[in-house]
């Protein structure tokens, strides 16, 4: 799930963040480090093992919302909610970090009796491509299929 990371002379952590999808706030605390922490090149930092190419973080600022938010990323708050294990009106704290779908990146969620076929054709995606993207899908009601849109 994690990989050491080799400080590089111009990285930083937002650098470092913006190139695996996460929040600097979420590299931070994944290393423990505090706000203040200046990198030091070729020191080793702890990051996740792959670049999440669907999703990424968003670290909650006062007076935020997930209508707000869904807002703000073009995307629907009850979306956000099921994806973060939410109620869609649940009070959300300042410097809570959730996820939210990156552009271009649809989700759909599975209900009972869906197919392949019938999903494919629904979002208007390539079987193949479908299932590229998902290595494993089961059907079961409930689960996260995503899928780069055109």
């Amino acid at each position: 799930m994690y990989e050491i990371y080799r400080v590089g002379p111009a990285d930083t952590v937002e650098s470092i963040a913006a190139s695996f999808n996460i929040s600097p706030s979420n590299l931070y605390q994944i290393n423990g480090f505090t706000p203040d922490y200046v990198l030091k090149p070729n020191t080793n930092i702890i990051v996740p093992k792959v670049k999440n190419t669907y999703f990424e973080y968003y670290t909650i600022k006062k007076g935020d919302n997930l209508y707000k938010i869904a807002k703000e990323y073009n995307t629907n708050p009850n979306l956000l909610a099921i994806l973060n294990g939410l109620e869609v009106d649940d009070y959300i704290y300042p410097n809570q970090t959730i996820v939210v779908p990156l552009k271009d990146v649809g989700v759909y969620i599975t209900q009972e009796g869906d197919t392949i076929s019938g999903i494919s054709k629904g979002i208007g995606a390539n079987i193949n491509s479908l299932l590229n993207q998902n290595p494993q899908i089961y059907l079961m009601p409930e689960q996260i299929i995503v899928y780069k849109e055109k």
